[in-house]
């Protein structure tokens, strides 16, 4: 049995509330925002996790380009909103 929209009712509110959201974007990358993560050596030889740091990874041309985002305002997402769902 096909489904139709009267199947999906909050169908069209998730739309619009979606659309309403990406219209106030001021600027859209391409690429992938993820979080990095490193490991450093302390002086008496342990090891700690420092991060996580915002990263934006991206092609250009045949390449991979990844950017740590050090700047507060280019990272519009906190790490609860980093989900799919909220984006």
């Amino acid at each position: 049995m096909k489904k139709t929209l009267s199947d999906y009712p909050n169908l069209q509110q998730q739309r619009q509330q979606l659309l309403q959201q990406l219209s106030g974007l001021q600027e859209l990358r391409r690429g992938s925002l993820t979080e990095q993560f490193l490991m450093v050596k302390r002086q008496n030889g342990s090891r700690v996790k420092r991060g996580p740091y915002p990263l934006l990874t991206r092609k250009q041309g045949q390449k991979t380009v990844s950017l740590r985002l050090t700047d507060p305002a280019l990272v519009p997402l906190s790490a609860t909103d980093s989900s799919p769902a909220a984006i």
